[in-house]
C-alpha cells in the first residue's frame, strides 16, 4: 500500500520525492479511509496525562469534552488545518453521535449530544507544555445511556476523546 510505503521512508528528501511521484495514488488512498485515531503531538512535550483537562464536569451530569485539534500531527501523519471541522460541525453538530471507539452502532452510543462546536482552546488544556491557542472540536455531552461510562467520567478517568473523520479535501 502506498501509504505504508510512505510512512516507512525516514529521509525527508526521499519522502518529498515519493510524494511527487505518487501524488494521485496517495490522495486516492487518503480519501478512501476513515480516520479513527487520537492525535499525537509533533513537537511540544506532553505533560503527565492527569494534567490534561479534556473532560470538564458541568452541571446536571454533563461534561465539556475536547476532541481533535488543529496543528498537531496525528498517528496518520496528517495535520488538520484551521477550518477543517467547521463545515461538518455546522451542518451536523447536534446530530453527531457520541460513541465508544468510533463504533457506529446503536449499542456504542453512551452519551447524549448536548451540542458540538469548533472553539479556540489553550494548548496547555490539551496536556502539552506549550503556550498558545488552537482550534478544536468541543462537545457538551451527558453520559446517561451507559452507567459505567458515566461513573468513569464522574471519577475523572476519561481524559481522551477523538473525532472520526473522512477526508474531503487534501
Amino acid at each position: 500500500m502506498v501509504l505504508k510505503e510512505f510512512y516507512n521512508i525516514q529521509n525527508t528528501a526521499k519522502r518529498l520525492e515519493f510524494i511527487k511521484a505518487n501524488k494521485a495514488e496517495i490522495i486516492k488512498a487518503k480519501r478512501g479511509i476513515i480516520k479513527r485515531a487520537d492525535s499525537v503531538i509533533a513537537a511540544a512535550q506532553p505533560f503527565k496525562a492527569e494534567q490534561a483537562n479534556k473532560a470538564e464536569p458541568m452541571e446536571d451530569g454533563q461534561f465539556r469534552i475536547i476532541g481533535n485539534s488543529i496543528g498537531f500531527m496525528d498517528s496518520h501523519m496528517d495535520v488538520s488545518m484551521p477550518g477543517s471541522f467547521s463545515k461538518s460541525v455546522n451542518e451536523r453538530g447536534n446530530r453527531i453521535p457520541i460513541l465508544i471507539n468510533h463504533d457506529y452502532s446503536p449499542k456504542s452510543i453512551f452519551a447524549a449530544n448536548k451540542g458540538v462546536a469548533v472553539e479556540m482552546v489553550n494548548i496547555r488544556q490539551l496536556g502539552y507544555n506549550a503556550d498558545g491557542m488552537t482550534e478544536a472540536v468541543v462537545a457538551r455531552i451527558e453520559p446517561k445511556y451507559d452507567a459505567q461510562m458515566a461513573a468513569l467520567y464522574e471519577d475523572g478517568q476519561i481524559k481522551e476523546h477523538s473525532v472520526g473523520i473522512r477526508y474531503v479535501k487534501l
